[in-house]
């Protein structure tokens, strides 16, 4: 999904990435979904996964600033994003 619009006069571009698959997401997830951010130009980057993500995936995610996002309520580690 591509999201555009306005963030304080400017304009921005987003992308939230979501895939249906039976494992959690790892870094190499990540490092290619930031890779498509930065090929895009999207300043704003968002994965979603139903079975959560990797804790290296997350600490990627943090460090490329990309939010993830979880289906599992259950695991307060993995649900929401920042």
């Amino acid at each position: 999904m591509v999201i555009r619009g306005e963030f304080g006069g400017h304009p921005i571009l987003g992308i939230i990435e979501c895939k249906d698959h039976n494992r959690r997401k790892g870094p190499a997830d990540v490092e290619a979904f930031s890779k498509k951010l930065e090929n895009l130009g999207a300043r704003l980057g968002l994965i979603v996964s139903r079975k959560g993500f990797t804790p290296q995936a997350l600490k990627l995610a943090k460090h490329e600033h990309i939010g993830c996002l979880s289906l599992l309520p259950d695991d307060p580690m993995q649900a929401g994003f920042s």
